[in-house]
């Protein structure tokens, strides 16, 4: 295989990152400025996110014989999560200081779980799939347990790690049995082949891929894991995973047999998982962690709608996801960049602790709850109308019963957010904090994207319409 400048240009967002990594660990080893690592961290994520737009707006098509596609998809998942690795970084700056002990390798690590998210969501062969997932996941394994300090942040990294290698392996072995029924490792061969072990390696290889989404029964690795790794990279973990696991779903679903069935019993059982587990709970960490499983459901009723229709159908589906993911990042990184900072001021994610919060920070406390409003999906936030877009795919590609359910397990999480509201509004002994410039940014324009969203969702869905 001959790699020429098409090829190079398909993945140039992954090569830039990847060159922008090796430099920021050179800057820490041998610069002497001080702030000299983060100012290259940073100048190479945007320089990528530059890359990963341009790969949105003009797609390369596929690169290196097949392997690797830049579609829209590839691209939106390469937009998102080097955006959400920026958000990371913004944070860390201020929250967390074994970012700023040790920046090289901090921001390092940021660099790269963006390159395994960008495989992961373009790979037409089983191997890149793999590679994109180990990328991805050896990132995040390190920078859960970042803070060795912490016996709860090395735990953290090493349930992840230990359920992800359960997870991967699923995967290598359903691409095993794949090989085994149809002598290929690309997509478009693996979709034939003998049964049963077809079928079988193509349901070993769609658990692999509910795993890294937080899908039931895949799940369990996620309260504990986002409640012990370090706050500001969470929203990472949340949102750029579960837009790359979403987008290789979307990819690979069509070699699975009854594919619809099973997206469509994983979306309504992950659903529940979410809510039910959302209302139980009283630390607010784990709640977001127990929301982003719900969400993850959300995506799935979208896959399942992608698997049932037409084109036409599949289309739409295909965009009212990427217009879900859109939605998602904002409120999720807004909300960990508002608990990193009340973190750092000294506070805990305990719900009755926030009492007393919404008088001593009325601005923290109104931003808190408009991220929450659009979790649960109220009007005119951009939650409301990404879960109305993907509730309407449903109901178009004939899956009424799916989008009934999505609608009713979703007032259930709505409760679990309300009990939150409800302790930060309630009337305490105020509890100042420091006001920081990083997280407070981030949630910012965060509060905004949700707000633009919310106010004009037809704008935003025309711009994906006939992209995808």
């Amino acid at each position: 295989m001959n790699v020429g400048a098409h090829d190079l240009r398909a993945f140039a967002p992954g090569l830039a990152l990847s060159a922008a990594a090796v430099a920021v660990l050179l800057v820490d080893a041998f610069g002497r400025r001080k702030g000299a690592t983060e100012a290259s961290a940073v100048a190479g994520l945007v320089v990528s996110l530059v890359l990963a737009l341009r790969g949105f707006l003009d797609p390369a098509g596929e690169a290196f014989g097949g392997l690797l596609v830049e579609d829209r998809w590839t691209a939106a998942v390469a937009v998102l999560s080097i955006g959400c690795a920026i958000v990371a970084a913004a944070t860390a700056r201020e929250t967390f200081a074994p970012a700023a002990e040790k920046p090289g390798e901090f921001h390092s690590l940021l660099l790269l779980a963006p390159v395994g998210m960008i495989l992961l969501a373009g790979a037409r062969h089983l191997l890149l799939l793999v590679l994109g997932i180990e990328v991805l996941s050896i990132a995040f394994y390190v920078l859960a347990a970042f803070d060795r300090t912490r016996a709860a942040s090395v735990e953290a990294g090493l349930k992840y790690f230990l359920l992800g290698s359960f997870a991967l392996a699923l995967l290598l072995y359903g691409g095993a049995v794949l090989f085994g029924a149809s002598g290929s490792f690309s997509l478009g061969a693996t979709g034939f082949g003998a049964e049963p072990a077809r079928t079988a390696g193509a349901c070993l290889l769609l658990a692999g891929l509910l795993f890294k989404a937080s899908a039931a029964p895949f799940h369990f690795w996620t309260p504990d894991v986002y409640e012990g790794a370090p706050t500001p990279v969470v929203g990472l973990f949340a949102a750029a995973t579960k837009a790359a696991a979403v987008a290789a779903i979307f990819r690979w679903s069509g070699i699975v047999p009854e594919a619809t069935r099973i997206l469509s019993v994983a979306a309504v059982l992950t659903l529940l998982v979410g809510g039910a587990g959302a209302l139980v709970q009283t630390s607010l960490k784990r709640l977001l962690a127990y929301s982003a499983i719900g969400h993850a459901g959300i995506l799935l009723i979208a896959a399942a709608a992608h698997s049932a229709g037409g084109d036409e159908v599949s289309r739409g589906a295909s965009e009212a996801a990427v217009f879900y993911l859109l939605a998602y990042a904002p409120m999720t990184l807004g909300a960990f960049a508002l608990l990193a900072a009340h973190e750092r001021d000294g506070g805990g994610f305990d719900i009755e602790g926030l009492r007393g919060v919404g008088r001593a920070r009325p601005l923290w406390t109104a931003a808190l709850v408009l991220f929450l409003a659009s979790l649960g999906g109220l009007p005119p936030t951009g939650g409301f109308f990404a879960k109305l877009f993907v509730f309407e795919s449903a109901v178009r590609a004939g899956l009424v019963p799916l989008a009934v359910a999505g609608v009713l397990l979703s007032v259930v999480s709505l409760a679990a957010y309300l009990r939150v509201v409800a302790a930060a509004v309630i009337a305490a002994d105020p509890r100042p904090g420091e006001a920081r410039a990083g997280p407070g940014a981030v949630a910012w324009v965060c509060a905004a994207a949700v707000v633009a969203l919310g106010l004009f969702p037809g704008a935003a869905l025309e711009r994906l319409t006939g992209l995808l």
